[in-house]
C-alpha cells in the first residue's frame, strides 16, 4: 500500500475528477458554498469544504445537492455536535451543528480563487453559461437572503409590501450580483444595512415576480413564503388600486354635476 495513502486513509478521494462544465447544479453549488461554506487546507494533503448549519432540514437538502452536483464524489462525512453560541445582544444558546466535510483537492482548488478571507468572495469565472449563473443566484440567496413580509397594522394599513433581500458585509460581494440580475430583467437597489452590512433589495413587485419565476429559491420553505407574501402584495395592491379608481370615479362624477349645475 502507497505510505501516503496509509497515513492519510483519504487520499484516495483528493485528487478524484469532479465535473466542472457550467451548468445549473455547478452554480447552485458555487453560490451555496461562497455564502455559507468554508475552505480548508492542513497538513499531510488534507483538503476540505465544510457546510455548516443548525437546521436539520438544511444538512439534509444539502447532502442530496451534493450527490446531485457530483455523483461521483462519494467521500460526504456528515458530523453532528452541540456547540454554544454568543449573540450580538450577549445571549448564549447551545444548539446541535449539523457539517457535511467534502475531502477533495480538485473541488478546493476550483473554488479556493474566490472564496477569501474575512467573508469576502467573488463570482466564479468558470460559471459562464446562463443556467450556471441562474443556478449561482439561487444558491447565493439560498445561502445569504431572507424575505420581508408585509404586515397589517391594528388600523388596518398594511406596512410596506414584499421584499427579497440579499445581505453581505462587503459592498465588493453585492455589486456583481446587482449586475448579474440585470441580466434576468431584475432591477434591485443597494443600500446600507441598519447594523453596517451591504443589502441589495428587489422591491418593485413585477421585479419580485421575476424573481419568483425565473430564480426564486432552492429551499421549499423559503420560496412557500416567498410565493404567499407576493401573493398577499399584490392582492393588497389590486385591492388599494381598486379603491383609489373608485374614489377618482366618485370625485370626478361630483365635479361633473357640480359644473352642470353652475352652467
Amino acid at each position: 500500500m502507497d505510505k501516503s495513502r496509509k497515513r492519510n486513509p483519504v487520499g484516495q478521494f483528493l485528487s478524484q475528477e469532479i465535473d466542472g462544465t457550467p451548468r445549473f447544479e455547478l452554480g447552485y453549488f458555487a453560490g451555496w458554498l461562497l455564502g455559507d461554506g468554508s475552505l480548508f487546507q492542513g497538513k499531510n494533503r488534507i483538503y476540505r469544504v465544510t457546510f455548516t448549519t443548525t437546521i436539520f432540514e438544511t444538512h439534509q437538502f444539502w447532502l442530496s445537492m451534493i450527490k446531485s452536483c457530483f455523483p461521483d464524489l462519494n467521500q460526504t462525512i456528515p458530523r453532528v455536535k452541540l456547540k454554544t453560541r454568543t449573540f450580538p445582544n450577549g445571549t448564549t444558546r447551545t444548539d446541535p451543528m449539523y457539517n457535511v466535510t467534502l475531502n477533495s483537492k480538485t473541488l478546493y482548488e476550483l473554488f479556493a480563487p474566490y472564496k477569501l478571507k474575512d467573508y469576502h468572495w467573488r463570482i466564479p469565472a468558470f460559471l459562464t453559461t446562463r443556467e450556471s449563473q441562474l443556478g449561482f443566484l439561487k444558491g447565493i440567496f439560498d445561502a445569504e437572503g431572507c424575505i420581508t413580509r408585509p404586515f397589517i397594522t391594528k388600523d388596518g394599513y398594511m406596512h410596506n409590501h414584499v421584499k427579497v433581500c440579499l445581505i453581505s458585509k462587503h459592498r465588493d460581494n453585492i455589486v456583481p450580483v446587482y449586475e448579474l440580475l440585470k441580466d434576468f430583467n431584475i432591477v434591485s437597489r443597494i443600500e446600507k444595512g441598519p447594523r453596517g452590512q451591504t443589502r441589495l433589495v428587489i422591491q418593485k413587485i413585477k421585479d419580485i415576480e421575476n424573481f419568483t419565476l425565473n430564480i426564486g429559491f432552492g429551499l421549499q420553505k423559503k420560496q412557500d413564503k416567498l410565493i404567499i407574501s407576493l401573493a398577499f402584495s399584490k392582492y393588497r395592491r389590486d385591492t388599494a388600486n381598486q379603491r383609489k379608481s373608485e374614489s377618482m370615479r366618485s370625485v370626478w362624477a361630483s365635479r361633473r354635476s357640480e359644473y352642470g349645475r353652475v352652467a
